[in-house]
């Protein structure tokens, strides 16, 4: 019985015994079971961190491959402007080592000191010249201030001698298609005109081009009628000029140019716009005539020399009210008023599909809560082609889509320019 009590208790002590390896088994598979499961966690977070790793690289490379793209651009764009400002001064500079630059312009003083300044402009309207009608490239406002040769500087030098006077110094001068144009020395417009025999000479080889007789020729922003003069002349007994001047001081030297001339042309003393009635408009100082404005002035330097309640007409109310039937050119130069014009005009644009000569200032539409794009864009979506004039040859050609020049030319999509307005040939009589 011994033995057998033995033998159970061996049996439970091997039971237990197992037992125990099971335990401990099992504990050992738990926490195999964890380490795996950290593993995997572990492999899970390695595999994460991996993709977005990937993921960040890709990202990376791109921004970078962007980044170096617009760095490479941005040095060929200032690469290409230098290399084209180079070529600019090195033409320049042979120019003027060819025509034999004058370091010292040595005048006869005596001349407006006992002279007299009636004899003084006398002989300023006897060396005054002008430019044939032809396209001028690379032509910029004050292109020929600097001109070295010495007929420009005698012509500057009598200029600046009635600009530091500040005083009334009226010449005639001749002016395109044998008229001529009572001009004040001294303001921006004649530093144009008779120290360099022209201004903007594109646009004026451009219109010699275009106009016809019996044509009908608006001009918006006449000031003293340069365009108005020459388009009258042009267009001839038989055609139509509007010229639309609301300062009294530039509406008085207009008539004067029209009577000078014998021209026939229309003048209303008013301002064009989108609306009918009264504005405020700014008269700047006798020196930057052309600047008046119904806004302010976009150019430092400009002083106003008084305010003038103006008359506001539409233009589509005036061309009914006098039952105008077509008009061929509309010249727009407004001091950013530009896109009230066109909108006040929108009925006689789709009517008479006229060809838009128009400037295109920034900085003036901007003071006019406007700007070039939107000007221009008006003008797309009346079904007009845009040019301007090329720098190179000053011919018209058609712009890109965001490119500007400060004159340009809106061409109805259903009447091309002729081919001799795109030609530099004057038109001959």
């Amino acid at each position: 019985m011994l033995y057998g009590i033995l033998g159970a208790l061996a049996g439970l002590a091997g039971l237990a015994a197992a037992l125990l390896v099971l335990m401990r088994a099992r504990e050992a598979g738990i926490a195999m079971q964890r380490a795996l499961g950290q593993i995997n966690d572990e492999a899970s977070q390695l595999r994460t961190s991996f993709q977005a790793a990937q993921l960040n690289q890709a990202q990376w490379s791109e921004q970078f491959h962007k980044e170096m793209t617009g760095v490479r651009d941005q040095l060929l764009y200032e690469t290409r402007t230098r290399i084209a400002e180079l070529h600019r001064t090195v033409e320049e500079t042979t120019q003027i080592v060819v025509r034999k630059h004058l370091e010292v312009l040595s005048l006869d003083t005596r001349l407006a000191q006992h002279g007299g300044e009636e004899k003084l402009l006398r002989y300023a309207e006897a060396i005054a010249i002008l430019r044939p009608l032809v396209p001028y490239p690379r032509w910029t406002t004050d292109a020929d201030l600097n001109n070295p040769d010495f007929s420009y500087q005698l012509r500057r030098w009598l200029w600046q001698y009635f600009h530091d006077r500040k005083g009334e110094a009226p010449i005639i001068v001749a002016w395109h298609g044998g008229t001529r144009l009572r001009l004040q020395l001294g303001n921006d417009e004649s530093a144009q005109i008779y120290v360099a025999g022209c201004v903007e000479p594109n646009e004026f080889a451009f219109l010699d081009r275009l106009l016809q007789p019996g044509m009908t020729f608006v001009d918006a922003g006449a000031n003293d009628g340069i365009y108005s003069v020459f388009a009258a002349k042009r267009v001839g007994p038989e055609g139509t000029v509007w010229a639309f001047e609301p300062s009294r001081r530039e509406q008085e030297r207009l008539r004067c140019n029209l009577e000078l001339n014998g021209l026939n042309a229309r003048v209303f003393p008013m301002a064009l716009a989108d609306v009918h009635g009264q504005a405020e408009f700014t008269v700047s100082d006798a020196e930057h005539q052309g600047q008046s404005t119904l806004g302010a002035f976009a150019h430092d330097g400009v002083q106003v020399q008084g305010k003038e309640m103006v008359e506001v007409r539409r233009l589509d109310d005036l061309v009914r009210e006098h039952a105008l039937t077509r008009i061929d050119v509309l010249k727009l130069d407004v001091e950013g008023a530009e896109l009230r014009v066109l909108r006040g005009a929108a009925g006689a644009i789709e009517r008479c599909r006229p060809y838009i000569l128009i400037e295109v200032s920034e900085e003036s539409l901007q003071h006019q809560v406007a700007s070039a794009e939107e000007l221009l864009d008006f003008l797309r979506n009346q079904q007009y082609r845009i040019h301007g004039f090329d720098r190179v040859t000053g011919l018209p050609f058609p712009a890109a889509p965001g490119v500007y020049s400060d004159n340009m030319i809106g061409v109805p999509e259903e009447r091309p320019l002729p081919e001799a307005a795109v030609s530099p040939w004057p038109v001959l009589a």
